[in-house]
């Protein structure tokens, strides 16, 4: 996967959950500060970019190439919707507090950013990892949704509830990487949810 060559499920499972998680954990415990977030992220990213590298995936390998575009943005576009429509009903249904933020170019650009790397690592590089030592769907895509979720410990503001339904989203976008293996079209569907929960301020403090 990551470091771990050998196809030892045990191994590859140990390490995911402690590069995955690990940080996540200690930011929960209250011991590693919120504005430490990004130096595990950047080894994390770094860790599988080398992997990629190595192992010469092709564009096709990453998700970029589309297969059967048609389908692949009907689902998306399906799942977009469907998580934008459940970010308000959350806000309704929760009376979560919100102040929305002016979007602004910076907003935009790291919003794009954050959701490609999420995408790459959790659901493509990830799931191919894990499918590749013959992991079932079911657990591929419990521990893809699990990890993704539990990074988003580092957030305060709502976050045992943020947890819980970025797990669901994460379900929703394992699906889709599994069905249609196309990167970009995640990348733009995690986008715009992404830029919305920035811009409704929902997030809290994000510096």
């Amino acid at each position: 996967m990551f470091i771990v060559k050998r196809t030892s499920k045990t191994l590859v499972l140990l390490e995911v959950i402690l590069l995955l998680s690990g940080a996540p954990a200690l930011a929960l415990a209250g011991v590693m500060p919120f504005q430490y977030r990004w130096f595990p992220a950047i080894a994390v990213i770094a860790l599988a970019s080398l992997r990629i590298l190595n192992e010469r995936w092709s564009l096709k390998d990453i998700g970029i190439r589309p297969i059967h575009i048609p389908e692949a943005v009907i689902h998306h576009f399906a799942v977009t919707v469907f998580s934008v429509v459940g970010v308000f009903f959350a806000m309704s249904v929760f009376s979560l507090p919100y102040t929305p933020i002016e979007v602004t170019w910076l907003m935009v650009f790291v919003s794009l950013l954050v959701s490609f790397l999420q995408e790459l690592i959790f659901r493509v590089f990830l799931i191919r990892g894990l499918e590749r030592i013959h992991f079932s769907k079911l657990a591929v895509m419990i521990l893809s949704s699990a990890t993704f979720a539990f990074i988003h410990t580092f957030f305060e503001a709502n976050r045992w509830l943020l947890i819980l339904v970025c797990f669901f989203y994460g379900l929703l976008m394992a699906e889709l990487y599994i069905r249609h293996r196309n990167l970009l079209l995640l990348t733009i569907s995690h986008f715009v949810v992404n830029l919305l929960v920035l811009h409704l301020g929902l997030l809290g403090r994000i510096t």
